[in-house]
């Protein structure tokens, strides 16, 4: 995106929020050239639960066993927390679109479609359990030959107590969308990753909260471990939104 030195881009970012909802709220879903329906309850002025319903062909069959083919649109239910300190998106995995991570991609997608126009864009990270990468580095203690973090540069103003001052201004000046760290062994080397590390664990935390990914390679291994890969779920059977009726649309 070109920039325009006449936009005051510090008063976007303070207002990217209310942004981002706007555009949430207006949004018109469309998944391979076909519109989404959608429909909206506003749990309060930052939580939104969204319904879903992809078009589907099914077939049914009349008494006499006659075949008849309908329009059906099973629903695929989404959580949204617009608060500044949190941003979290949960998707329900049904089996309706391939992957939850497709959801993920139209609603961003569609939703920068409107924000592109105020100068804004959104990203996702997942979340993901960061007991599998130290699992993964413990098992291959001795063998680990990089580990290669990406942050997402807005979300990098929480990392205080990890990321120097430099780097974080550096990266925010010069508009990176992303900032990347890698630690790499010499040839005949490997690293030695300790979890007691305050420095490093914080690295792995910021990640696995969605603010960035993180690649591990093992020299053994023709597979990296990727973060992506180990995506936090949660079961439930049982989903209750409390809200006003009226705030559904």
């Amino acid at each position: 995106m070109r920039l325009d030195r006449t936009i005051d881009y510090k008063e976007i970012i303070k207002k990217k929020n209310i942004l981002f909802k706007q555009a949430l709220l207006n949004a018109v879903f469309v998944h391979r050239r076909k519109k989404v329906q959608k429909s909206m309850q506003i749990v309060s002025s930052e939580q939104f639960y969204i319904v879903l319903g992809k078009e589907l062909k099914i077939k049914v069959y009349d008494i006499k066993s006659n075949p008849e083919e309908v329009n059906s649109y099973p629903p695929t239910r989404i959580f949204i927390d617009n608060n500044p300190e949190r941003q979290l998106i949960a998707v329900e995995r049904n089996g309706v679109f391939s992957k939850t991570e497709s959801v993920i991609k139209m609603i961003f997608r569609c939703i920068n479609n409107i924000i592109n126009n105020e100068y804004l864009t959104s990203e996702y990270s997942p979340l993901y359990n960061e007991d599998t990468f130290w699992s993964f580095v413990h098992e291959h203690s001795g063998d680990i030959s990089y580990i290669k973090f990406i942050f997402i540069t807005p979300n990098m103003s929480n990392i205080s107590d990890v990321l120097s001052t430099q780097i974080k201004q550096t990266a925010k000046n010069i508009k990176a969308a992303h900032t990347e760290m890698q630690f790499s062994a010499s040839q005949n080397a490997s690293l030695f990753v300790d979890d007691s590390d305050e420095n490093f664990n914080g690295l792995v935390e910021y990640t696995a909260r969605g603010c960035g990914s993180v690649k591990v390679k093992a020299k053994s291994l023709k597979k990296c471990y990727l973060s992506g890969d180990n995506i936090d779920t949660i079961e439930a059977e049982d989903l209750e939104i409390s809200g006003d009726p009226q705030a559904v649309f």
